[in-house]
């Protein structure tokens, strides 16, 4: 029971350092992901374009043609807003001109000088309709298009400018014209008046004969009291700008609305497709390296090509050995496979020399009958000191003893560094010679033939089974198994 349990933990153990390689792995690979989000989050601003254009709202039609129809109406309330005369108008300051308009029936020998309350109200109601029938053509039928170029400005925006009431009881109707200027407002005025003249020939047999007389026209600068009174009740809502009119202040109450309306419009469908697509895109690259690292047999981590080779890592390259500074990124795929940075190659290459002298010393120290066994050992444990044992067994007869240091998927001229240091080293008894590759070929085939011990140099994240398969059948065929494994990453 013991021993099954024993067996479980360990397979736990290799599935977990499995999925931190594979962690890693992906991690190194942050270059290739990040570009699968950018390709996501494009895919997906293209996907919510066609989505937005495709999108019905409840009246049925598409969002862009209501979107664009707000944009519209966004940029006539810009236009308003800036070049309209009731939005310029200064409250304290506003030029007004008025004139009143009489109406004097005559119908059939009724006018207002025949006594009589029913002639007097039967005039009464002919000139009401009368002047009803002015107040219809002032609100739809008067054109200010000759005015435009002499005011500078759209004829929509004159017409705003001109008001109407009537007045029953008196016979007569009040022509009104707001401007921050006194002269445009005249020149609206007459105008208007003029208009009024004309239509009175042309309204035919629709309206009674009357005449029309203007009275009390006149054009001053004054105070309005009706606007400042709007204006401080709509402080509160719009605006404290005191220096804008009722008139500004709503208009740009509506560009705000037709803004945020837009903005939420547009941005609404947008964002979630961009972000699906970011997401799918990191998830697809996730996927993709992972099913390539694992159907292609990528070596992940240092347990995986242990169990792979059927031998043991004597030593380990970090990742951001040699740099000056190390990548936040890379650190914590070092991190999470436990390997050690912050180190030279010289220094690894120095940790690598003393396993493999103190490996073999022992066994050429047991195999000698002179004594020398005990002396060896009476120095490294007195000194601890490697250098002390070297030179105490400097001129002694040791085997021989020949490595073949061979390559897979590492950068060129790594492994005939490491292959250099280990023999300028002068280790003894010790041999080395390398390949930064196997390739099938006389010359390859002689090396390993030759060669007693077989240290394997692999890159994690690169190296495979595809290619570590051909030499390990050749080392199968001589009857050698890997020494050790040498794991850059």
């Amino acid at each position: 029971m013991a021993e099954e349990q024993i067996r479980e933990e360990y397979r736990d153990e290799e599935i977990e350092l499995d999925l931190a390689g594979l962690l890693a792995y992906l991690i190194r690979h942050w270059k290739l992901l990040l570009i699968m989000m950018i390709a996501g989050m494009v895919l997906g601003g293209l996907a919510s374009v066609v989505r937005y254009q495709l999108q019905r709202v409840s009246s049925g039609e598409s969002a862009a043609v209501v979107v664009a129809r707000a944009q519209s109406n966004l940029e006539r309330e810009q236009d308003y807003l800036e070049n309209s005369i009731l939005t310029n108008i200064d409250p304290y300051a506003e030029a007004y001109a008025t004139a009143n308009v009489m109406v004097e029936v005559d119908e059939e020998g009724f006018s207002l000088s025949i006594g009589g309350d029913n002639t007097i109200s039967y005039s009464n109601t002919i000139a009401s309709q009368i002047m009803q029938e002015y107040g219809r053509f002032l609100s739809t039928g008067v054109s200010y298009d000759s005015l435009t170029q002499t005011l500078g400005t759209r004829a929509s925006y004159i017409q705003q400018t001109v008001g109407f009431s009537q007045n029953d009881t008196n016979g007569y109707f009040t022509i009104s014209v707001r401007h921050y200027s006194e002269a445009a407002a005249e020149t609206i005025l007459d105008y208007v008046l003029e208009q009024v003249q004309n239509q009175r020939t042309s309204f035919g047999i629709n309206v009674p004969r009357h005449t029309l007389t203007v009275k009390d026209k006149n054009v001053t600068t004054r105070t309005d009291s009706a606007l400042l009174e709007a204006m401080d009740s709509d402080k509160a809502v719009i605006s404290d700008d005191s220096f804008k009119n009722v008139y500004a202040l709503a208009a740009e109450k509506r560009i705000q609305q037709l803004q945020s309306y837009i903005t939420d419009r547009q941005t609404m469908i947008k964002k979630k497709y961009v972000l699906l697509g970011g997401l799918a895109g990191i998830f697809a690259g996730v996927f993709a390296l992972s099913a390539y690292a694992l159907f292609a047999g990528i070596l992940l981590s240092g347990s995986f090509a242990e169990s792979l080779i059927g031998s043991l890592v004597i030593i380990s390259f970090p990742h951001t050995r040699g740099r000056r500074k190390r990548g936040w990124i890379d650190g914590i795929a070092d991190n999470i496979l436990g390997v050690s940075y912050g180190i030279s190659d010289q220094q690894i290459y120095d940790m690598l020399a003393e396993f493999l002298f103190t490996r073999f010393l022992k066994e050429d120290l047991r195999e000698d009958e002179t004594g020398s066994e005990t002396r060896m050992r009476n120095v490294f444990n007195e000194t601890g000191n490697l250098d002390a044992v070297r030179k105490a067994v400097k001129g002694m007869e040791m085997n021989r003893r020949h490595f073949l240091v061979v390559g897979d998927c590492l950068q060129p001229g790594e492994v005939k560094n490491l292959t250099n240091f280990l023999s300028k080293d002068d280790l003894p008894g010790m041999e080395f010679d390398y390949m930064e590759r196997f390739w099938e070929g006389y010359e390859s085939i002689d090396k390993v033939h030759e060669a007693d011990y077989v240290i394997l140099c692999v890159r994690i994240g690169k190296s495979s089974r595809m290619t570590l398969r051909k030499l390990l059948q050749v080392l199968k065929m001589y009857h050698k198994n890997v020494f050790g494994i040498v794991e850059y990453h």
